[in-house]
């Protein structure tokens, strides 16, 4: 069977591994302080939830625009790119949101690669909507 798709498939195993670990981190952190329903005010807790959240609200739409982009044709080099800076914003934007001062260089790099991928990818296919 052809993959008509490889390098979004390669992308997504990739976040789909990272979303895994987020939502490990989530579990084994509701369990180590006995909380299975809402954040109970725990700030640890709290934080394990948004960043987890955050790659969840994040993650689906790029790989969806990737996905238009590949089968719109797009060079491999520029999905690669694209990947590679939306998987990078990803684990810059957890490790940086999981540090003790969550306003932080780490943090900001994560989301500016985010939205930029993000922005770009939504760019170039509203390009291939158009004819362009």
């Amino acid at each position: 069977m052809t993959n008509p798709a490889p390098i979004t498939t390669l992308y997504a195993g990739v976040l789909g591994l990272l979303f895994g670990g987020l939502s490990l981190h989530v579990a084994l952190t509701r369990m180590l302080l006995r909380q299975s329903l809402g954040d109970g005010g725990n700030k640890p807790l709290l934080r394990a939830v948004r960043i987890h959240g955050n790659a969840a609200e994040y993650t689906p739409f790029l790989l969806l625009l990737v996905l238009l982009l590949e089968l719109g044709g797009v060079g491999a080099a520029w999905l690669h790119g694209l990947g590679g800076a939306m998987v990078a914003g990803r684990i810059l934007h957890a490790v940086g949101l999981s540090m003790r001062a969550s306003a932080n260089n780490v943090r900001r790099l994560g989301a500016v690669l985010s939205i930029g991928s993000t922005m770009s990818a939504a760019a170039r296919v509203l390009m291939l909507g158009l004819g362009m």
